[in-house]
């Protein structure tokens, strides 16, 4: 049976947690959505940087893609706990 994970919702230790991992990269992540995945991954909607590193803009669109995040080993969500 597939284990399930908590919800990560704003105010949730689970989402203070996914802040500490991304660190300054949270400010490239569409907020509230990432979920957890497995114990080691987290997958979530992130913004595209362009060649200076800030969020690309087509039209007047930021542009988005879907990608898995590692969790890292010293993390309570890779314990599952």
């Amino acid at each position: 049976m597939a284990r399930t994970f908590p919800e990560i919702r704003r105010g949730t230790r689970e989402y203070r947690e996914v802040v500490r991992i991304l660190g300054p990269e949270t400010i490239f992540v569409e907020d509230e959505s990432v979920r957890q995945i497995s114990r080691r991954w987290l997958k979530g909607t992130t913004f595209v940087k362009d060649e200076n590193g800030r969020h690309l803009v087509v039209g007047d669109e930021l542009v988005r893609k879907r990608r898995r995040i590692r969790i890292p080993r010293d993390s309570f969500l890779a314990k599952g706990a």
